[in-house]
């Protein structure tokens, strides 16, 4: 019984065990401390400590039917949000009968499971944006009976610097994946950048779609618009908010791209 205890008290996941009426008989250490409760207190509780219905009743249903059932539950403990995979099973205790609830607490799963659902969000929606240019001036280049050079040669130097991008962002991404956050802003590899020019580049990438909807992209740069910057991630911030900006002016109007020092 000891050396029982002892796991017990030792265990990561949390261990409790109720009777048929609900009270809290037994609880390990890491139980008590998710609740906040002495050991010489436990026992003038029940199962609504917890205060969500879906544990206790779970924990009556196994009473009732003695079929071990597992769940997944989000419970505010300690001031933040705990997740639990939940764990019951009839216990014959001294007693009389009772229910073992066995608490593994997969937060970290869960918030990692959440950083890579954003990850793919953000991973679709960086690679959109060249996805979109390629296609357009592929689609151009198509239709083009190659009788103007220039506009030939333009959309070539499009799709080529657009699939490079692609690329860069591709490992950008992957690169993320591995790497916190807070790592991420740290590994950004920061140049001197005109913003002028990159300014002038999105405009002449986003022309042809404004054009589609009869707008105009006009670019009002100040004397000076140099910068410490990723030239890459800068050029896609002020991509997306252009295409913003063409996707909600109304058709004919006019699309001014500003940089300035504040």
């Amino acid at each position: 019984n000891e050396k029982l205890n002892l796991i017990l008290e030792t265990m990561d996941n949390g261990v409790v065990l109720f009777d048929e009426n609900g009270n809290i008989t037994a609880a390990n250490r890491r139980v008590r401390t998710l609740l906040d409760l002495h050991k010489e207190d436990l026992y003038h509780h029940s199962i609504h400590i917890f205060g969500d219905t879906t544990l206790s009743e779970t924990a009556m249903d196994v009473m009732k039917d003695g079929k071990p059932r597992k769940i997944q539950l989000s419970l505010p403990l300690q001031g933040s949000i705990h997740t639990f995979r939940i764990y019951f099973a009839t216990f014959t205790a001294a007693n009389g009968p009772a229910v073992l609830a066995v608490l593994h607490d997969v937060s970290l799963m869960e918030a990692i499971r959440q950083r890579q659902h954003e990850f793919i969000g953000n991973a679709a929606h960086e690679l959109r944006t060249p996805l979109t240019s390629i296609r357009g001036f592929a689609e151009l280049l198509s239709d083009d009976d190659f009788s103007d050079p220039a506009v030939s040669h333009h959309c070539a130097d499009v799709i080529e610097k657009e699939s490079a991008r692609m690329d860069r962002l591709i490992c950008e991404l992957l690169d993320l994946a591995h790497i916190d956050e807070d790592d991420f802003k740290k590994h950004i590899a920061l140049e001197p950048v005109d913003a002028g020019h990159v300014l002038k580049e999105t405009a002449r990438e986003l022309s042809p779609s404004a054009a589609l909807k009869g707008q105009t992209i006009a670019v009002d740069i100040s004397s000076s618009s140099k910068l410490s910057a990723s030239e890459d991630l800068l050029g896609q911030i002020i991509r997306n908010l252009t295409e913003n900006a063409i996707k909600y002016t109304p058709e004919g109007g006019r699309i001014t791209i500003t940089s300035g020092l504040e």
